[in-house]
């Protein structure tokens, strides 16, 4: 609607929109480049670091499932052996390489990451991730 006070546009596509404002004695004319990204339920804009160092040196303390568009997530960590040892449902809440309150040894542990994305696709990764002391 052009004369709405608040217009809205649905946009497809990565472009340049130009707008024009009036008020029946001035006109004003701007424009903005809007980019339209494609939602990604996929690797690489689902990330799950292949190694960490929780040492404390504020470098890679924390292992995190980064990516954008994610809904829903389900990220379980298990040792050699099977174990689960860390567990979240929460991307903001990453592994700081402890299992039951206690450091857990330098290794290799295996995850499995389940992801839904906004537009209800879901994601589903098996890896390891190599825990350094």
């Amino acid at each position: 609607d052009p004369t709405s006070a608040s217009p809205q546009a649905l946009v497809n596509e990565s472009m340049w929109y130009a707008v024009t404002v009036s008020d029946g004695i001035c006109t004003r004319m701007d424009s903005v480049f809007v980019s339209v990204y494609e939602l990604n339920c996929e690797e690489p804009d689902i990330f799950v670091p292949n190694a960490f160092t929780p040492n404390g040196d504020g470098n890679n303390d924390v292992l995190f499932v980064r990516g954008r568009f994610i809904t829903d997530l389900e990220f379980k960590i298990f040792d050699r052996w099977g174990e689960k040892v860390f567990e979240t449902t929460d991307q903001a809440v990453g592994w700081d390489g402890t299992f039951r309150g206690e450091p857990a040894g330098a290794a290799v542990f295996v995850y499995h990451l389940r992801v839904v994305c906004e537009d209800g696709r879901s994601y589903f990764k098996k890896g390891n991730v190599t825990l350094i002391r």
